[in-house]
């Protein structure tokens, strides 16, 4: 070891090696820190968490701060059990009964990966697979599906504003389609967004972007989700978009 390199250096590169990058943490950088301040400055005390998987985004909005209240919804059988015994842990947090949010009521079919989080009601592409073969499905369910104009009626008073969570693997604008009722009240979204064609069907950045504008929003930040590392091609971004005037 060179007795030129310093002690910090010495221990980031070893890390480096091994595959582990420290940085400073910086609020201003942190994608949750920043979307808490987006949900701040909408007047927001409740989240809507739609595609919540076992609960990853809520946890870490109440490690983070939030004081709020969090209402998850999640499809999968497994998952759900996962959320329902994780949420246990904050009174502020409501789990719905086992679902899917689209645009109508009914019965559906999720198809379910071995990563849980890449689960969709939509047929994967190869691309996605490509990019990680743990998005490839493995099994089915059988799913009730509702509407959120329908299932925000139980959780969201008449004069209530909400912060919209959406992670639904290209089901995204199912989801908005089943909303044209409570979308008014909708003061920001945080929405994953795909920028190649991961599943059949399923909204694209552009189609989200455009649809969120129209709707009375705008994007105020953008942050790196799904890269394929084979290619270094980044496959999705999370989008975070406030309504303007807010």
């Amino acid at each position: 070891m060179s007795y030129n390199l310093n002690l910090k250096e010495f221990i980031q590169g070893e890390l480096e090696k091994r595959g582990v990058l420290l940085r400073r943490f910086h609020r201003a950088r942190s994608e949750i820190h920043m979307v808490l301040k987006a949900l701040d400055r909408s007047g927001s005390k409740l989240i809507f968490d739609i595609g919540a998987n076992s609960g990853q985004f809520a946890n870490e909005c109440f490690k983070a701060g939030y004081e709020g209240r969090i209402v998850s919804v999640e499809p999968q059988t497994k998952a759900h059990a996962e959320l329902v015994q994780r949420a246990k842990s904050q009174p502020n947090w409501t789990v719905a009964p086992r679902m899917c949010i689209g645009d109508r009521n009914g019965k559906a079919v999720i198809h379910i990966s071995p990563n849980s989080v890449s689960s969709s009601l939509l047929a994967v592409t190869q691309k996605s697979i490509k990019g990680n073969e743990d998005t490839n499905y493995v099994g089915e369910e059988s799913v009730d599906i509702s509407t959120l104009d329908d299932v925000a009626a139980h959780y969201l008073n008449d004069d209530e504003r909400m912060f919209l969570k959406i992670d639904t693997q290209g089901y995204e604008r199912h989801v908005l389609d089943g909303a044209p009722r409570v979308l008014g009240q909708v003061a920001a979204v945080y929405v994953e967004m795909s920028l190649a064609v991961l599943y059949e069907g399923g909204a694209t950045f552009i189609d989200l972007y455009s649809r969120l504008e129209r709707s009375g929003f705008r994007c105020i930040g953008l942050f790196q989700g799904f890269t394929d590392f084979n290619t270094f091609e980044m496959l999705q971004v999370n989008g975070l978009f406030i309504r303007i005037n807010s």
